[in-house]
């Protein structure tokens, strides 16, 4: 079970690391658009 695991939470990072710059990006500019709504 130590290789499905070491399977499982390299699936899990590889995931994270494409993911998390993505949702970051995607909350970056639908922040800057509300901002230019307000202004």
């Amino acid at each position: 079970w130590i290789t499905a695991l070491h399977i499982g939470f390299g699936q899990l990072i590889s995931v994270a690391g494409l993911g998390l710059p993505l949702f970051y990006l995607i909350q970056k500019t639908s922040l800057k658009d509300l901002f230019k709504k307000n202004k």
